[in-house]
């Protein structure tokens, strides 16, 4: 039950961080994918450093033990970016902003939640006979890229955030995100 209550918890707050930040917009959605409008990846870049170093630091507490990483699957990668790539060019939308967009009353997100189920349905069919032969043929180990570098995972956890800020900061300068939308932007 505790694990649910903060699964709501954050759910609330990330939906309440899209909305503010505008990131579950269309327009918004769709001039990110034609560099043209840098909101959304400052924003989702922004939760990356936040949710690496909160992870990292429960994690050192104690709080979090015994994370379960996947193993990284190229191929299934670059076929799966491609699918989520064109669902949110046709629908202007990603599995995040969806419930975002319902929640402001956007009508055209409640074809895009549809959309959304009957693909997780139809993977989750195809996974076994299909998909998990292809994919999980060779199964080898979980790599972190700690292990990969012979790095402490602090030192890389810090590297990442170093780097992470400076980009942020770099895009912020290059397109200041009040010239993206404006002061007084009100969303329509």
């Amino acid at each position: 039950m505790t694990l649910t209550a903060y699964g709501l918890l954050f759910g609330f707050i990330f939906g309440i961080m899209l909305e503010k930040s505008r990131v579950f917009e269309p327009r918004i959605i769709l001039r990110q994918l034609q560099l043209k409008n840098f909101i959304m990846i400052k924003t989702f870049l922004s939760a990356v450093l936040v949710a690496s170093l909160s992870i990292y630091t429960m994690q050192e507490m104690g709080y979090i033990t015994g994370l379960h990483l996947k193993p990284v699957l190229i191929e299934a990668n670059i076929i799966g970016g491609l699918i989520l790539g064109f669902g949110m060019v046709f629908a202007g939308a990603c599995p995040g902003t969806v419930v975002a967009q319902l929640g402001v009353g956007y009508k055209d997100a409640y074809y895009t939640l549809i959309g959304a189920v009957l693909g997780v349905l139809g993977y989750s069919y195809a996974k076994e006979p299909f998909l998990d032969k292809w994919f999980y043929a060779e199964k080898g180990h979980t790599l972190t890229m700690d292990q990969v570098l012979g790095v402490d995972s602090g030192v890389l956890i810090a590297v990442r955030a170093g780097v992470l800020i400076v980009i942020l900061v770099w895009l912020e300068k290059k397109f200041p995100t009040d010239k993206e939308v404006g002061k007084n932007y009100s969303g329509n």
